[in-house]
């Protein structure tokens, strides 16, 4: 499964600017249901892995997943970084490097029990995952639209763990109080670089992550 952050026909068309919210509340469709086979919480060792370690993808960038910490008691976010060979940390959500070209600035791909990349589109009633693993671009140009690069990256990579914690792209609803563009509320966990669709794409954490992270895991 490939959650895209960023796609040529999403940045389409121009968005009118109107007053941006960021406490809508969480919705069922914000967040995957189930657990971690085996587990009740989310608590995690990020392995970044060596390919996954640019001048570019710094090591800031993926302190910054630790953001994730302190928001709900079920969830703790920690990384170790992979300098000679692989680690072995149990619990272990492993994070790679590739070249994805100038538009896919990163993606998570869950996994079944037997290894089997699951696609939510395809197994979305499949609830529980086995493991999880992270890809970031490599290509620091597909970070170049973003007024701050570095920023853009650092983001992406929250958004990246926050689909790990098993959280979607926000639930669309024109009707739905707190969600003002095309029914986005602010989030991170919001589709393309920050700022887009009038600055409902967060470059941080906002109380409408949160209140998912907390519908998700508890408090």
């Amino acid at each position: 499964m490939k959650l895209k952050k960023r796609a040529i026909p999403m940045l389409a068309g121009v968005l009118t600017a109107v007053m941006l919210t960021s406490t809508a509340s969480a919705h069922p469709e914000d967040y995957w249901g189930g657990k971690y086979i085996g587990h009740e919480d989310a608590k995690f060792t990020l392995r970044i892995s060596r390919s996954a370690q640019t001048d570019f993808l710094s090591s800031d960038i993926y302190w910054s997943a630790r953001d994730w910490n302190g928001i709900s008691s079920n969830v703790r976010v920690n990384v170790s970084f992979v300098i000679n060979g692989r680690t072995t940390i149990d619990d272990g959500i492993n994070v790679y490097g590739d070249n994805l070209g100038k538009y896919l600035l990163g993606y998570t791909t869950p996994y079944d029990s037997n290894g089997k990349p699951l696609d939510t589109s395809i197994d979305g009633l499949i609830s529980d995952w086995a493991y999880a693993s992270i890809t970031m671009n490599t290509n620091s140009s597909a970070f170049s639209g973003a007024s701050d690069p570095k920023l853009a990256a650092q983001m992406t990579f929250v958004h990246e763990v926050g689909h790990v914690l098993k959280l979607t792209h926000p639930f669309i609803s024109r009707g739905l109080g707190g969600h003002t563009i095309d029914g986005k509320p602010v989030a991170i966990m919001n589709q393309g670089l920050p700022g887009d669709f009038g600055g409902a794409v967060s470059s941080t954490i906002t109380g409408h992550d949160k209140s998912c992270l907390k519908a998700k895991w508890g408090a």
